[in-house]
């Protein structure tokens, strides 16, 4: 086997393999980008003002799936859903306070 052909084949696979994260990123905040601009769901024929794009959702949720099976795409949805409904799971916790008044002195 050709030495130069193997590293040819690595280099390849690595510019596959980099290519294919940058795709799959840029689908990512395609979908965050369109889900976080929020509004309803309508599926009339004639969308109202101020919807969500779900047709473009769903093509960019399509096209995520061909990522290991759209784990990344669960993955950022469930993260999208959760820190819009739960606000207060990731706000930082205050640290106690102590009142000066209730020290033993």
């Amino acid at each position: 086997s050709d030495p130069n052909s193997a590293r040819r084949f690595d280099l390849t696979a690595n510019l596959i393999r980099r290519t294919s994260q940058a795709l799959e990123q840029r689908l990512l905040n395609s979908f965050a980008k369109v889900y976080s601009n929020g509004g309803s769901y309508d599926f009339s024929d004639k969308p109202r003002s101020g919807s969500i794009n779900w047709v473009h959702l769903r093509e960019l949720a399509q096209a995520l799936l061909m990522f290991d099976s759209g784990r990344n795409l669960h993955k950022t949805y469930v993260n999208m859903v959760i820190t819009s409904r739960f606000p207060e799971l990731f706000q930082a916790k205050k640290k106690p306070q102590l009142d000066p008044d209730d020290e033993d002195s």
